[in-house]
């Protein structure tokens, strides 16, 4: 079985084929910012890229996510996607689709083949557009009663008053604001992260300074 893979973030989605563990192609497009439409659009756009034998999709979300019902409450950075039942988007890819919160798909991941295999209370960060967290308590994902556990990127650091959205640590912090704060610092415009954290892992005085 080939399945069609999406992890989507507020900036990128990233893709690949894959065939049981082997990923056999993969790319990135632009994530839409207007509307679910145009959303689901790309993701057309992408599968008919993709090989014929594509069975299923599986997609990492930002957001809110009831995978049980497949349903997302909230869409997060992409509120296009609030108040969204799945099961409309299998009706258009005609496709079976399973979802996750994609700062859990991370956990999953760390679980099951990477730092966190074994441990039995854990947090795991992933940085991005925002910053999106996961808890595990004896060894499994912690949700929460109302689904989010682990959702640090609301939290607020400032006074939400003077600041609005930027007093969240998401806004803050993200990988986002980092690239434009070095690329600021530096008198240019850049929107490649590699390349910043290039400058940071090249000890880079003044884009090490920005990232510590």
């Amino acid at each position: 079985m080939s399945i069609a893979v999406f992890d989507v973030g507020g900036t990128f989605i990233k893709y690949a084929e894959m065939h049981q563990d082997i990923i056999i192609t993969q790319g990135k497009v632009a994530t839409p910012q207007d509307s679910q439409e145009n959303f689901l659009n790309v993701i057309k756009d992408v599968l008919n890229d993709l090989s014929s034998h594509i069975e299923g999709i599986a997609f990492s979300l930002p957001g809110v996510i009831d995978v049980d019902r497949k349903y997302v409450y909230a869409g997060g950075s992409l509120r296009y996607n609030d108040h969204t039942y799945i099961k409309d988007w299998e009706a258009v890819l005609q496709l079976p689709i399973e979802l996750e919160n994609d700062a859990r798909c991370a956990v999953i991941a760390e679980l099951s083949r990477g730092n966190m295999k074994g441990i039995d209370k854990g947090v795991v960060l992933t940085f991005g557009t925002g910053i999106g967290g996961g808890i595990i308590i004896n060894g499994e994902i912690y949700k929460g009663s109302h689904l989010i556990g682990g959702e640090v990127s609301v939290l607020l650091t400032k006074d939400i008053r003077k600041h609005g959205i930027k007093a969240a640590w998401g806004a803050q912090c993200g990988s986002v604001h980092l690239i434009k704060a070095i690329a600021d610092a530096k008198g240019i415009s850049c929107e490649n992260g590699k390349e910043v954290f290039s400058w940071v892992e090249r000890y880079d005085e003044e884009s090490l300074k920005i990232f510590e």
